[in-house]
């Protein structure tokens, strides 16, 4: 049994962000709660450019940082899920080496954690534009702190990994809340299973993660290319194989589906995977959803 401490520890993985990446490490320390984070830094063994060297030289001297360097495997899911097994706070929180939060992102998320003895927090997304950060969507929901019920997944907007914290405890003692390896989408499985296996989950109002977007970025590959296709598939796959065992009202699984369709239409990319689809939908709902 792990002994945990308070405060959260924060995994970001790096992955060719040497434009971005020294932003968001002084974001991260200027967070007015710096002393009860951990910082878990994990290199992708695959990166190119001078990310690594930023890091180093970013958070030499350090207190309370980590850096990881897997020397097997790749991908956001991999590094993310190794990093996992090293967090010794009662809180995980994940943030991507191309994004920032307001400086008191993780205290407002971890002190209402605290206070609703809440599994899981959530706080807002806001969606900027790379050159002129500007906000061009907008992800928080419009009632303040509260315990979500049993329609939780009627309520989420996106299955973000980064704008929550989690209870270590929770996430280390179900395998189940673990990150998709080696594909885009990876994160969509773990929030749908950690969202499930919690007992409480709140909202964080007025607490704001930055999430960027670029033509380069990871999220950014065209829909149109066979890589986000096949991904989409394989997710959409292990999504429905998930949900088809939670004990979970018909309405609250739908909303599952309905909810990563924006991007899991895409894995209808043939015939047959369209039939397979349909297939487990009708199993999984006992009904053929068209989201053709």
């Amino acid at each position: 049994m792990y002994k945990e401490n308070k405060g959260i520890s924060i995994i970001i993985p790096v992955y060719n962000a040497e434009k971005y990446i020294k932003e968001c490490i002084d974001a991260l320390f200027a967070q007015t709660f710096r002393k009860n984070l951990e910082y878990i830094f994990i290199i992708d063994k695959n990166s190119t450019d001078s990310s690594e060297q930023i890091v180093e030289n970013a958070v030499k001297n350090k207190q309370n940082t980590v850096i990881l360097k897997p020397k097997d495997g790749c991908s956001q899911g991999y590094n993310r899920n190794i990093a996992i097994e090293y967090a010794s706070k009662d809180y995980i929180g994940f943030c991507d080496s191309d994004d920032y939060m307001d400086y008191d992102f993780y205290e407002r998320l971890y002190d209402y954690a605290q206070i609703c003895d809440a599994d899981i927090a959530i706080g807002c997304t806001l969606l900027i534009n790379d050159l002129t950060k500007r906000v061009f969507n907008k992800a928080e929901f419009p009632f303040s702190i509260e315990y979500l019920p049993s329609k939780i997944f009627s309520y989420l907007r996106w299955n973000t990994v980064w704008d929550k914290i989690y209870r270590t405890k929770m996430v280390k003692e179900n395998v189940d809340i673990r990150f998709s390896e080696g594909v885009m989408h990876e994160d969509n499985i773990f929030v749908i299973n950690a969202v499930y296996r919690a007992n409480k989950v709140i909202t964080v109002p007025g607490s704001y993660y930055s999430w960027r977007r670029y033509p380069s970025s990871v999220s950014s590959i065209s829909p149109d290319s066979e890589k986000y296709r096949n991904d989409a598939f394989i997710v959409f796959s292990e999504i429905l194989d998930s949900i088809e065992k939670m004990k979970l009202p018909l309405q609250e699984k739908s909303a599952i589906i309905k909810q990563v369709m924006p991007w899991a239409k895409l894995a209808y990319i043939d015939e047959e995977k369209t039939n397979y689809l349909t297939k487990r939908i009708m199993e999984v709902l006992g009904e053929n959803l068209n989201f053709n």
